[in-house]
């Protein structure tokens, strides 16, 4: 038996574009319900998260969250809510879900950007307003050692690979001499120098300042400059959130317990306007040190191997 064709033509013609006008149409049901979910940011229901790195959250009491929040909040016109990662991925992945600002450490901006494109607002100021540090080569008093040349062949000990001042950039200051060293990673700053002090080593690298007060070393190279650590916001917050969020922190930071509270993490003494294009040279020297943008934070692999839509053996 033959088969039948439909063949009028309004009918074929509603069957052809039926499926177009349902993706528009669930694409506007989607959109408007994402400008009601925006515009609804700040308010109780749904306050403005502001996340900071393990790092910065460490010292930040319960109390001291409280009093930011409600002096935020009152500059601002908007709630805000205060969270503190438990992880340098947990800060990152927040911008991925539903953090709004955030205070990171500088490698983990880097990757959030990469990930979330945040963009960084505003830039932190340490003593004497710096906004920027450098790292250090340090050796002993007695060392033999006076010149970056002078390391080729010995052994130096960096932090680990997540270190900025002790790691990505000294290690850039060895490759730009093309001085080949041993490298080991101490864990922390002060375990390098004192391997440096026990002998174990013949070289630490470290932030300047770090031993300065202790005659049994000294320093015989420091690094390029290193830009301070950015406040981020994430892509999509609206322009008057931000501005009422950036006006509100720094002026928190002028008050005097702004300044103790952000004394207490991490030394900030305040912020100056930054932007996402003074951080393009920390990317340069990073890959220069034969790093990527996901080796230079703990878990970075893990957002790597996601985005890559590959499974992560540890």
């Amino acid at each position: 038996m033959a088969s039948r064709t439909d063949t009028n033509p309004r009918r074929t013609w509603l069957l052809a574009v039926l499926p177009a006008v349902l993706f528009v149409a669930v694409l506007g049901f989607l959109y408007v319900r994402a400008q009601r979910l925006e515009e609804a940011i700040g308010t109780a229901g749904s306050p403005v998260i502001f996340i900071f790195s393990p790092d910065h959250g460490r010292n930040l009491a319960r109390e001291d969250q409280r009093t930011l929040a409600s002096f935020l909040e009152a500059e601002s016109g908007l709630a805000v809510e205060i969270r503190v990662a438990s992880s340098p991925l947990d800060a990152i992945e927040a911008f991925g879900a539903r953090a709004d600002i955030g205070l990171l450490g500088l490698f983990e901006y880097l990757v959030a950007r990469e990930e979330y494109g945040v963009r960084a607002k505003l830039c932190v100021l340490r003593e004497g307003g710096a906004g920027s540090y450098t790292g250090t080569i340090i050796v002993r008093t007695d060392s033999p050692i006076r010149s970056v040349a002078d390391l080729s062949g010995r052994r130096i000990a960096y932090v680990d690979p997540y270190s900025t001042s002790g790691f990505v950039f000294p290690a850039k200051l060895l490759a730009d001499a093309h001085v080949h060293v041993t490298a080991e990673f101490a864990g922390s700053h002060a375990e390098a120098l004192a391997r440096v002090r026990a002998g174990r080593v013949d070289a630490a690298a470290t932030y300047a300042g770090a031993g300065a007060d202790d005659a049994e070393f000294r320093s015989i190279a420091t690094t390029d400059a290193i830009p301070n650590e950015p406040v981020v916001l994430r892509p999509g917050l609206s322009e008057d959130k931000a501005r009422r969020l950036v006006a509100a922190l720094l002026k928190f930071a002028g008050t005097p317990e702004g300044h103790h509270i952000l004394g207490q993490i991490g030394g900030i003494s305040g912020f100056r306007a930054g932007t996402d294009e003074e951080y393009r040279e920390v990317l340069e020297i990073a890959r220069a040190a034969g790093t990527t943008v996901y080796d230079l934070v703990p878990e970075g692999v893990r957002i790597e191997s996601r985005r890559r839509h590959i499974d992560y053996v540890p």
